[in-house]
């Protein structure tokens, strides 16, 4: 939305989003997520706390302070802090024993994206969660414990694994808007790698889009929150 409303504006806003959930390791999520506020941080706090330049320690450190604070950016609560810290500590141990290029290869690819996967939407319990107590809860059930039995057999229906599995292909293997419109050159930084669907406009996207809008118009009427209002 705000990428098309600038455009109406002939303004090229900045690359923001580029498939986060499809990153190999949590390094690669914050170069995918919420692109403007990670250069933010880096630029203006990790980079003047010292970055990598005072060794691999304070290093760390710093990447644990600049995520800690990038938490509190969110929100004055006890659940962004640790969500910041949870960060910060997978940030630092991905630098320390993985690096950023040696899980690239076809055998260790789709594990590294689960393992990425299920590390961030663990990390998004704390992020969302009313209260520490509502995140513990929360957590204790994903992982089997403290669980109500009928809540853990509607859990385990097929039907559900089945939906959650198309959504996870649907992320991981369909290209984003900004590649899909690489060629329109639509944000800035727009430096997309290559994929195999080249969009061009043609009438039945016209009604495709229509549609769409009709829709959305249609539903004005149904109430909802915008996600930022609560920070």
């Amino acid at each position: 939305m705000a990428i098309g409303l600038g455009r109406l504006f002939g303004i090229r806003l900045p690359a923001n989003f580029n498939s986060p959930y499809n990153s190999l390791n949590i390094i690669e999520f914050w170069r995918r997520w919420h692109m403007t506020l990670s250069r933010f941080l880096r630029d203006y706090i990790y980079i003047s706390l010292g970055g990598n330049r005072k060794g691999k320690s304070r290093r760390y450190i710093n990447l644990l302070l600049t995520m800690l604070i990038g938490g509190i950016w969110h929100g004055a609560g006890w659940t962004f802090v640790l969500w910041g810290t949870y960060h910060g500590i997978l940030l630092a141990l991905n630098h320390a024993l993985t690096g950023y290029d040696i899980l690239k290869n076809k055998v260790t690819v789709p594990l590294s994206k689960t393992i990425t996967f299920l590390l961030v939407v663990f990390g998004w319990v704390l992020f969302r969660a009313a209260d520490l107590d509502s995140a513990s809860k929360m957590l204790s059930a994903m992982v089997g414990f403290g669980f109500p039995a009928t809540n853990a057999t509607t859990l385990v229906k097929p039907e559900k694994w089945a939906i959650v599995g198309g959504l996870l292909f649907f992320v991981w293997v369909f290209p984003n808007t900004q590649q899909l419109f690489k060629n329109y050159r639509l944000i800035l930084n727009d430096d997309y790698e290559k994929n195999s669907i080249n969009w061009t406009p043609k009438m039945r996207w016209v009604l495709i889009t229509s549609l769409l809008l009709v829709t959305g118009v249609l539903s004005l009427s149904n109430v909802s929150e915008f996600l930022y209002y609560q920070f």
